[in-house]
């Protein structure tokens, strides 16, 4: 192994030599993104990186590595599917996806459209884009906007934006402690043509409104209900927070019908390569 890639570690100040788990020797170990006791002849220098793209009236979340070669006779082999092995089998790198950093699930990517950079002297960059995009231009969504013994003054209902138009409601204020309030604000979505809308309340503190099949065009439309401003005390040092307007939450599906994730995660699994005997590894 050359000695550009030689490392020490160590445990109260006395080097390492050898590690066991399971009865087994450890060839080689991963801590914090970095190799550690690397007795195989492999050694990988490189770090992780995430971006947005922008592509055709989609955008879409893509995890990437970067991975100096040098000495290790190519690059990666593989792809966002299968997972990329170095030349000697030594390693398997594989991307999971999370929406939360705590279910992780495998097959959640595929190649990017540039899937490998080769970015000289031996560094190469691996692409990987998320099955489901992050937001589309043109996408369709089913709005609810809800608050169960929430703050009273959420209430009356000011203004109510659908899809970037405000609309044009015969009786605003709806005040939801004022009994067929619901119904009636109910009635007057489903007159401007917004069928299947539901209302519910039963005072200035609950209540809910859900409308179904809304159509975006755009990445700026947003959809809210808005009611007479208040502040809100922030941390010591800064301004008090102006409330006055709630944002409905959405499920998204873009025009092809795919399901759109506006959050998401990636991360790297390290496993050992072809190589090895699987039924002398330890899980």
């Amino acid at each position: 192994m050359s000695t550009k890639f030689k490392k020490q570690s160590f445990v109260g100040g006395a080097e390492v030599g050898q590690v066991f788990f399971g009865g087994e020797e450890v060839e080689f170990a991963f801590g914090m993104g970095t190799q550690l006791l690397p007795h195989a002849g492999i050694h990988l220098e490189g770090f992780s990186k995430a971006r947005v793209v922008a592509d055709a009236g989609e955008k879409w979340f893509e995890f990437g590595f970067c991975l100096d070669m040098t000495g290790m006779g190519g690059g990666m082999a593989g792809n966002s599917g299968a997972g990329w092995t170095d030349p000697g089998n030594y390693l398997l790198l594989e991307v999971q996806w999370s929406p939360d950093l705590v279910n992780w699930a495998m097959g959640k990517f595929v190649p990017a459209p540039v899937p490998v950079v080769d970015l000289g002297a031996g560094v190469f960059e691996y692409w990987s884009r998320a099955l489901n995009p992050q937001d589309a231009a043109v996408k369709t969504v089913a709005l609810v906007v809800s608050q169960t013994g929430g703050d009273v003054r959420n209430n009356p209902f000011t203004s109510l934006v659908i899809a970037g138009v405000a609309q044009a409601l015969p009786n605003f204020p709806y005040d939801m402690a004022v009994s067929g309030t619901d119904a009636q604000l109910r009635a007057d979505l489903v007159n401007l043509g917004w069928v299947g809308a539901t209302v519910t309340g039963s005072s200035r503190a609950t209540w809910a409104i859900s409308i179904p099949s809304v159509n975006y065009t755009s990445y700026s439309q947003t959809s809210r209900v808005g009611f007479p401003a208040y502040y809100i005390p922030a941390i010591p040092g800064f301004p008090d927070n102006l409330v006055s307007s709630i944002d409905f939450n959405a499920s998204f599906v873009d025009a092809a019908g795919t399901a759109i994730f506006p959050k998401g995660f990636a991360r790297l699994r390290i496993s050992p390569g072809t190589r090895y005997d699987p039924y002398l590894i330890h899980p």
